[in-house]
């Protein structure tokens, strides 16, 4: 999952495709192919905002090629893992409504959040020892 892509693969004839979509849509796969690797690659809407930009809650998606034409050989297979999969990952996105992070953070993030602001000390309150031990302003 390619959460802030730096790239876009979709020729800008598509693009109002991918902005177009509503959340827990996709849009059809396509093949990326490098000198290393060939990846079947799509673009998924987890989540939309008001007033946001139209790639708000965007992620593009990816799977390699050799596996899924092994595993799934015939391409309604194929198509049908990539919706599970896309369904799946906009489900995680949305198990707890109450997160307010960027639109395209999963629920597994959520809980590794959590368990981390459980253990460790607030930032501030280390930023205020660490002014505190060499003597800046703001060391309380």
């Amino acid at each position: 999952m390619v959460k802030r892509p730096g790239k876009q693969y979709l020729p800008a004839s598509h693009l109002n495709l991918m902005y177009g979509l509503r959340p827990a849509e996709r849009t059809p796969a396509f093949l990326l192919e490098t000198k290393h690797a060939a990846v079947v690659s799509w673009y998924l809407r987890l989540s939309d905002a008001a007033m946001a930009s139209p790639s708000y809650g965007i992620v593009r998606l990816s799977a390699p090629r050799e596996y899924l034409e092994h595993r799934f050989p015939r391409a309604e297979e194929r198509s049908a893992q990539i919706s599970a999969v896309s369904r799946f990952l906009y489900e995680l996105r949305h198990r707890q409504g109450s997160y307010a992070r960027a639109g395209i953070s999963l629920e597994p993030i959520v809980r590794v959040e959590d368990e981390l602001h459980a253990v460790l000390p607030q930032i501030s309150q280390q930023v205020s020892r660490f002014h505190r031990a060499l003597g800046l302003p703001g060391g309380r």
